[in-house]
């Protein structure tokens, strides 16, 4: 997979970490596309009407009226979609948040950090790695 020009997904209800999430995928490589969605029912919406597979899905767990699980969930049950890393970029820490995303099939599970600096460093340690059906298993950060 050619890393010169993915094409990301964004999902989460929060202003401000979409606003972060903008800029760090923009300091890591200005020709990454990053598409943000405002909610869960957002996202489902906009990969239904695509004609194309983003390279990556990041998305949060805790969003109103389809929760990441419910979002995960979808993506892995539809043929389309299965095959797409989706990383959980979440305040959630507990083991039982991270077990559920990892049977839910997520690709790996971000603690949100609470400096850029280290999100920014985790972020492109993922958009650096090789994907594809053959990566390692499930990855958590934080």
């Amino acid at each position: 997979m050619t890393t010169s020009g993915y094409t990301i997904f964004y999902a989460d209800d929060d202003l401000d970490d979409r606003e972060f999430f903008k800029e760090i995928i923009s300091e890591i490589n200005p020709d990454y596309k990053v598409f943000i969605q405002k909610s869960g029912v957002e996202l489902m919406n906009v990969l239904e009407k695509t004609l194309w597979l983003p390279q990556f899905i990041f998305l949060d767990l805790n969003m109103p009226f389809k929760t990441g699980y419910e979002v995960l969930k979808e993506i892995r049950h539809s043929e389309r979609f299965k095959c797409v890393p989706v990383i959980i970029l979440s305040t959630a820490s507990n083991e039982s948040a991270v077990l559920k995303a990892k049977e839910l099939g997520a690709t790996a599970f971000i603690v949100k950090p609470n400096k850029i600096g280290d999100l920014k460093t985790i972020i492109n340690a993922i958009l650096s790695s090789q994907w594809d059906n053959n990566s390692p298993a499930f990855r958590r950060y934080g």
